[in-house]
């Protein structure tokens, strides 16, 4: 299908797919054949559409100017021609975003004047509306039936939760992580369907899941990690969707797409973080990063996203018993079961050297500088209560 200007939007409705086109008309076609069976012109460019079995004979269209259509579609799937049914003026600027609203059989609408309107698609009338308090408008919002509760967003970098099923007007709910916040304007929110959890992405692709329950951050992932600030700039990211039969959310740039696997049942903490059980965990404040050891596995596990960034299988012969690092966090020391000590590169995983220290397990590692020139580590056997001091080479030193 092609068209003669930009595409503003897509919905169905029986039978057809609906484009809104920035040339301020409205184009049906055949939802089993590409064929244009309508053209329908508009006052203004429609930035959002919204069709619900709710109300099965009517289109709702969202205005640049503010203005909410009520388009009625023919009751035989919409072979006649539709034609303007109603038109409200809801909001003094563009409505970027339309939702069905259960508790009222109504609407809610959003726009860049900053505002929420609940509106009575029958009667014709605004039940209430409110300001969100962001001057840049709200660019994204999404319900949740289960706790009442609605998502907006802005460019501002953070998601609020508002009650909108009652008369009386409340605070709104800030969604904030002191830990790691957005701290770019968000591209969009979604409600996870029969679960607490709201997703929100920030330009600069950050995605953070929340459990609305207390308004806290349950994970916060990145969707691709190696992109610089300057590609972050010309591409932001500026999609977020999330499938509910395949489970997965759905992000994406100008120029990509990213699919990832989310299950929303495990709260974003898994299960398990090997198969074998962990014997050490060790932080490294240079690269905020955690180390793990399991057998003769080791995983480092990045602080700020929980992902797993890198894995080393077999990195010994034997189970590993020790781990510490050097004073600068570039390399690390592992104790062996069979009483060896190994020393390896931290950013690829290359040993660099590794002796005998004992006939027993080494149970513990420390690492340490008597002075600059002169690193030692410090390697406790399993048996006996001595503390056997190893100087490190100079080719161990220096790498």
């Amino acid at each position: 299908v092609r068209v003669d200007s930009k595409i503003l939007g897509v919905e169905w409705v029986p039978d057809h797919y609906v484009l809104s086109t920035a040339s301020m008309s409205l184009y049906f076609y055949g939802d089993r054949q590409p064929v244009r069976r309508f053209q329908m012109p508009t006052d203004c460019s429609q930035l959002c559409m919204l069709y619900t079995p709710h109300h099965p004979q009517t289109l709702f269209t969202g205005g640049q100017d503010g203005t909410m259509t009520s388009i009625a579609l023919s009751s035989s799937g919409a072979r006649g021609a539709p034609k303007v049914a109603h038109q409200e003026q809801l909001h003094t600027n563009a409505i970027k975003n339309c939702l069905y609203f259960q508790a009222n059989n109504g609407l809610i609408t959003s726009g860049l004047d900053a505002r929420v309107a609940v509106y009575d698609p029958v009667r014709g009338s605004v039940f209430h509306s409110f300001s969100v308090g962001d001057n840049l408008g709200v660019h994204s919002m999404d319900y949740s039936d289960d706790y009442k509760l609605l998502v907006t967003s802005g460019y501002m970098p953070e998601a609020m939760l508002w009650i909108v099923n009652g008369t009386t007007r409340c605070k709104p709910f800030a969604l904030h992580d002191p830990d790691r916040p957005h701290m770019r304007g968000l591209v969009g929110v979604k409600v996870v369907e029969n679960t607490p959890q709201v997703l929100s992405l920030d330009t600069g692709g950050l995605l953070k899941v929340w459990d609305i329950r207390r308004f806290g951050c349950v994970q916060s992932i990145k969707c691709e990690r190696d992109v610089t600030k300057h590609e972050i700039e010309r591409n932001p990211w500026q999609l977020l969707a999330y499938v509910p039969r395949t489970k997965q959310v759905v992000t994406g740039t100008r120029l990509r797409l990213y699919a990832l696997k989310y299950n929303p049942e495990s709260n974003g903490v898994p299960s398990v973080a090997d198969d074998a059980p962990i014997m050490c965990v060790v932080y490294n404040p240079h690269f905020h990063t955690f180390l793990t050891v399991s057998g003769r596995n080791v995983r480092i596990w990045d602080v700020m996203t929980g992902q797993l960034s890198v894995c080393y299988d077999s990195i010994m012969t034997s189970d590993i018993k020790s781990v510490c690092f050097d004073a600068k966090g570039r390399r690390f020391f592992l104790g062996s079961f069979e009483g060896y000590v190994s020393v390896y590169n931290y950013s690829n995983g290359m040993r660099i050297d590794s002796w005998k220290v004992k006939n027993s397990e080494v149970t513990g590692l420390l690492y340490f500088e008597r002075r600059k020139l002169d690193p030692m580590l410090g390697a406790r056997p399993f048996k006996g209560a001595s503390l056997e001091l190893v100087e490190i080479s100079t080719q161990t030193k220096g790498s």
